[in-house]
């Protein structure tokens, strides 16, 4: 079960951090991809894992 988490998390964590690109950079002109769609994500369970959002701004970040 460990593994299988960390698995996922991470697979989340990558596809949230391509979302956020995807969003910040834009569709460029001649990608076939209409303005005003939102952009789906690859990793499947993205919906269901957008939880790990709201925990991780939770979380305070410590750095020793």
């Amino acid at each position: 079960m460990k593994s299988r988490w960390s698995y996922l998390r991470d697979c989340y964590s990558k596809a949230r951090k391509k979302m956020k690109k995807l969003i910040t950079v834009g569709v460029r002109s001649g990608s076939g991809a209409e303005a005003g769609h939102p952009q789906k994500s690859p990793f499947r369970f993205y919906s269901r894992m957008q939880f790990l959002d709201e925990a991780a701004q939770e979380m305070p970040c410590v750095i020793t």
